[in-house]
């Protein structure tokens, strides 16, 4: 019996770090308080700017914005840092809000378009943009702030639950391996991000700029790189897990029953199709699995038959875009990525007010 006790006192260190680490990572934002995010929140609503670094729930930051929005936007843009940067300079004389979030998966997008129709701020156009993650579940931001509104939004699509089996008792999640390797995710790209930028201590970590109307300026270490240093990024990797996974039959029916629910509510898609650097997708789209161009065609198959617009392509060479506007191997910077979308909606001839269904496009 001492031998036992002695034994299992040697894995009582781990099971205290599984502990503290889910405590004080707390990648889904379960045991902390959205006091920063309130506060930003307030600034932004109030037509102020705010300065960001990489430590805080962006889910529960677009949360507090929306409880605060008064109006309905005449177009909600949705995605994953691919959009954030696109304002109304891509959509002219439109009221544009940008809720995108960082990593947003296909149940991000159900949640958060939920949340603003549960505050009856249902826009006219959504402009949502689909990550090759979306189809394949390889990639989620961590926060389950919005879990109520996706739950709903599941249900509203005839999902029973979570599509991760819940996320069970909240305190239980502190010692979950699970959640402790999420855990160990987010210190990893948060470490990433900070390597990529210079800066090893997060309270000094350089900011980016956020604009009331959510879209996102990048910090001036990612977006003074040279056109040289962004390629150099951009063929030294190998593609990522959730580049190289191919779509899921079962999140392609998802996606699609989330376009159906978007047309019988009366609500105008366009899609978008964020580009990579052209020095990254020739090796990221020949990856075992070829994610890119396999969900590509799955979207655009999708979007065909609703007669939903497909604005841009992950291959640059379709949309066209250069190295130079691009900060890493798949984000745009910001004047490139919103003059992009205002040539692509021109090109396509779309109008915002029109009573009829878009048609699809290549380009």
């Amino acid at each position: 019996m001492v031998s036992l006790a002695r034994r299992l006192a040697l894995f009582a260190p781990l099971g205290l770090a599984v502990v503290l680490t889910n405590y004080f990572v707390d990648p889904g934002n379960f045991f902390g308080t959205d006091a920063r995010e309130t506060r930003m929140a307030r600034e932004l609503l109030a037509g102020r700017t705010v300065e960001t670094s990489f430590d805080f729930d962006e889910v529960a930051l677009q949360k507090r914005l929306a409880l605060g929005r008064r109006r309905a936007p005449d177009v909600l843009v949705l995605g994953s840092s691919h959009a954030m940067m696109l304002f109304a300079k891509a959509f002219p004389d439109r009221e544009v809000t940008n809720a995108s979030v960082s990593a947003a998966s296909l149940e991000d997008l159900i949640g958060l378009f939920e949340l603003y129709e549960e505050r009856g701020l249902r826009p006219k156009v959504l402009f949502l943009s689909i990550d090759v993650w979306a189809l394949n579940g390889a990639l989620r931001n961590p926060s389950r702030s919005l879990e109520p509104e996706l739950q709903a939004g599941l249900r509203r699509l005839g999902q029973k639950g979570s599509l991760e089996g819940g996320r069970g008792t909240q305190w239980l999640l502190l010692a979950s391996p699970a959640y402790f390797q999420t855990s160990l995710f987010q210190l990893a790209a948060s470490a990433a991000r900070l390597s990529q930028t210079g800066h090893r201590n997060t309270i000094h970590a350089p900011k980016s700029v956020r604009h009331p109307d959510g879209s996102v300026e990048w910090t001036p270490l990612l977006a003074d790189r040279t056109p040289e240093e962004v390629e150099a990024i951009a063929t030294r990797g190998v593609a990522p897990s959730y580049v190289r996974q191919p779509p899921d039959p079962e999140r392609v029916r998802l996606l699609g029953a989330f376009l159906d629910d978007l047309g019988r509510r009366g609500c105008r898609v366009i899609l978008w199709l964020p580009p990579y650097h052209p020095a990254a997708y020739p090796s990221f789209s020949a990856a075992e699995g070829a994610g890119l161009p396999r969900s590509e065609a799955k979207i655009r198959a999708l979007a065909l038959t609703r007669g939903i617009p497909v604005l841009g392509s992950y291959d640059p060479s379709q949309s066209p875009v250069v190295g130079a506007d691009f900060i890493d191997d798949s984000h745009m910077r910001r004047r490139p990525a919103n003059a992009l979308v205002a040539r692509q909606m021109a090109e396509a001839g779309t109008d915002l007010d029109a009573p009829k269904p878009f048609p699809e496009v290549t380009r």
